[in-house]
């Protein structure tokens, strides 16, 4: 699965908005400062948060892990470049 960068883009552009809007909302009291400070971290947390999950689905380091009976029904009934047809070879209905 290649990359998008569309996606990244538009989801840096969503958090970069975020830390820099919402403290702009933050009522005037003493602690002003701290939730400014707090809000500005959060978006740039949940932002990396957000971006190493995404790169990691990009080119994962371990592959899922099968039991040997289920990679055998896997090799039995899924055959390479088959399209969407409802039924397998041996003519039993899709899940």
């Amino acid at each position: 699965m290649p990359m998008d960068e569309r996606l990244v883009a538009s989801m840096s552009a969503f958090w970069l908005g975020v830390a820099v809007l919402s403290p702009c909302f933050v009522p005037r009291s003493e602690n002003r400062g701290v939730i400014r400070c707090m809000l500005v971290c959060s978006a740039a947390c949940l932002y990396l948060c957000w971006l190493c999950t995404y790169l990691s689905q990009i080119n994962p380091l371990i592959g899922p892990a099968l039991p040997k009976p289920a990679l055998l029904l896997l090799d039995q009934y899924w055959t390479p470049g088959e399209n969407s047809s409802a039924t397998t070879a041996a003519g039993h209905e899709r899940l």
